[in-house]
């Protein structure tokens, strides 16, 4: 006897590898749609701008270390005082209070770096740290010439960018991610939908590469040392941005 076998056509091989080849292409267009839909978003959170003097839009107001050490993923904090509320243009014989004297009048002492974190010691929840500042010779003001000031650092707790990443792309169709960053619901969804059928997989893994998605409790990655950190500048009344 003789068996005989159904051999596929190849214009129906082609049909389906060229299925396949749409199917990839519609998942990946779709992630990328959701990533600028996310950018956009965050576009008004996430913007390039500089703390300024409130009275002069051209003056820019630096701080100016004692100590040549800075951290390393606090880079742009010599453009980043939080305090500045000069009231005055400092015309005349007004002698201004030292603890409101403009950025290049005084000096900061740089606080130690954590070990565990690699961020400033004592970077309190809202990103802030407190440092003593002395106004500099031949700087006339009236008070004591020591006085505190908030620089901006980056508050973490314990969450490790590195961790994360790999969560995500090994475990993240599981929602093991979201589950290692607090986000509960949003890890049972992934878990129960595999990944959102690869999509929020895929989609989480950029998101968290960029540094978008971070810890629920509002906190930093740890990214080492010289480790990548996606610097965010957040506009208030106190921004200047450069059009």
């Amino acid at each position: 006897m003789f068996a005989f076998t159904k051999r596929q056509s190849p214009l129906r091989t082609n049909m389906t590898k060229t299925r396949a080849v749409n199917n990839v292409n519609l998942l990946f267009s779709t992630i990328l749609l959701l990533v600028a839909i996310h950018t956009t978003i965050m576009f008004d959170k996430i913007v390039a701008s500089f703390v300024r003097d409130e009275l002069t839009a051209s003056n820019i107001v630096p701080v100016y270390y004692e100590d040549s050490k800075y951290s390393p993923n606090s880079n742009m904090n010599s453009f980043r005082i939080l305090s500045s509320t000069s009231v005055g243009n400092r015309e005349g014989d007004v002698i201004p209070p030292c603890d409101d004297l403009y950025g290049t009048q005084f000096s900061c002492v740089i606080p130690p770096i954590s070990n565990k974190t690699y961020e400033f010691e004592g970077c309190q929840p809202n990103n802030t740290v407190k440092v003593s500042c002395t106004a500099r010779d031949g700087v006339t003001c009236s008070g004591d010439r020591t006085f505190y000031k908030e620089i901006s650092c980056f508050y973490t707790n314990g969450y490790y960018f590195s961790i994360a990443m790999a969560l995500s792309v090994f475990f993240g169709i599981c929602g093991i991610d979201r589950f290692y960053l607090g986000h509960v619901g949003y890890g049972l969804f992934k878990l129960f939908t595999f990944g959102g059928f690869g999509i929020l997989w895929i989609y989480d893994i950029v998101l968290i590469a960029m540094q978008q998605t971070t810890p629920r409790d509002g906190s930093n990655y740890i990214v080492g040392y010289n480790g990548p950190r996606n610097i965010k500048f957040i506009r208030n009344n106190n921004t200047y941005v450069f059009n």
